[in-house]
């Protein structure tokens, strides 16, 4: 297995089990029907469409970085058709290159290309990235905190950011949940000129996010929080990964990582005198279920305006609670300015029928709605899916 750059992996081994019908590691092992061992270094051999073998995926390529890996959370194999598990590894990067070439135009993705080819060629310590519609400027250690997309793009594409900058309003507060380098916390900040509270317990990860905050003048507006959420309070160990933005909780029992304070989101809500929260940003490596548990009464309360919540199957019971509460699902559509409601909470709802590249699904409070868009964005209600999976809509 060998990487290479513009976020593209070759496959040294070829193997199969069970007539084409799973991914495996390379040595043979089931990746128990998930593709983000595929990020950390596996390599597959998938069925073709009409049923023959294709070998490793694109004739020993496939994407990581930019697609794949971007969307480790959203994908799975083993109970999909064999069409389906086919086109999720080679389609998301596919869309996402799409997607972020839309958005910049070509020829800017063509040159980010090249920024990130010469980055994997001169390896610096640290790069810095001038946003291309604020002027909001990103910095990350090379190659820990390496973000591809944001490299090649230039830009946050995911359509989240077009939304907020379209319906946010100054003096909103945002609790970002996992805030790792700082990319929404610098967006909310200093895009829409919000007030911030940053949630990251990664000391890597905190360091990035305090030069950000202040690289961009925007200190008196973040409050940074060395801790974690979940369903409880307490303590906890923090399992640190060699990809920062990997480290998580540790859910098997006491570990070398580092000694964290753990809360509850309706806890810190309350210590910190928040009556209305206009957005939460939920994004920490596959805890989002606890962390939408511990924030459950404050979404019964109804003081949570929008949430945006990294996808994942198992945070789909959380989704239905949240349904339940008084939330509509959605994803967004920047080109047209539209909010498409989900239309079921389940694979068919949130990965098949995904219209276009999100990694996050949209939670606005159903009885704020009208006063949120305020005429700045419509919606398309879930009676008119878009039923594309392998590109993005044309834009309008």
């Amino acid at each position: 297995m060998s990487t290479w750059p513009f976020g593209l992996a070759r496959c040294r081994q070829r193997w199969t089990i069970g007539g084409h019908r799973r991914l495996v590691r390379a040595g043979g092992q089931p990746i128990e029907g998930r593709l983000a061992p595929l990020a950390a270094g596996g390599c597959a051999s998938l069925p073709a469409p009409w049923g023959g073998p294709l070998g490793p995926v694109w004739q020993g390529w496939y994407p990581v970085d930019i697609g794949t890996r971007l969307g480790q959370h959203l994908a799975f194999v083993e109970d999909r058709p064999a069409p389906l598990r086919l086109r999720i590894p080679i389609h998301s990067g596919v869309a996402k290159l799409r997607w972020g070439a839309r958005t910049v135009g070509w020829a800017a993705t063509a040159l980010g290309g090249l920024r990130l080819f010469r980055l994997w060629i001169m390896r610096p310590p640290r790069v810095e990235v001038r946003l291309r519609n604020s002027g909001a400027v990103l910095g990350f250690a090379y190659p820990t905190q390496l973000v591809p997309a944001l490299v090649v793009f230039g830009d946050l594409i995911d359509p989240e950011y077009a939304f907020l900058a379209a319906v946010a309003r100054p003096g909103w507060i945002f609790l970002d949940v996992g805030a790792a380098i700082g990319q929404f916390t610098v967006f909310a900040a200093f895009s829409t000129r919000g007030r911030v509270h940053a949630f990251e317990p990664g000391s890597e990860n905190l360091a990035t996010l305090r030069s950000n905050i202040a690289r961009n003048g925007i200190v008196d507006r973040v409050s940074i929080h060395e801790m974690a959420l979940s369903n409880h309070k307490g303590e906890a160990e923090f399992a640190t990964a060699s990809n920062p933005f990997m480290s998580r909780l540790d859910r098997t029992g006491p570990t070398k990582g580092k000694r964290i304070t753990v809360d509850t989101l309706t806890n810190v809500v309350e210590r910190l005198g928040i009556d209305q929260v206009s957005v939460l940003k939920i994004n920490v490596a596959g805890f989002e279920p606890e962390v939408i548990e511990g924030a459950i009464p404050i979404l019964a309360q109804e003081r949570v305006d929008i949430l945006i919540l990294l996808i994942g199957r198992p945070s789909y019971a959380a989704y239905r609670e949240i349904s339940r509460l008084g939330y509509r699902l959605f994803f967004f559509h920047p080109p047209s300015q539209r909010l498409h409601e989900i239309s079921s909470i389940d694979d068919e709802g949130l990965i098949v029928n995904r219209p276009w590249p999100a990694r996050h699904v949209l939670a606005i409070r159903a009885k704020a709605i009208t006063a949120i868009l305020d005429g700045r964005v419509t919606v398309e209600p879930p009676s008119q899916p878009r039923r594309r999976t392998s590109r993005e809509p044309k834009h309008h």
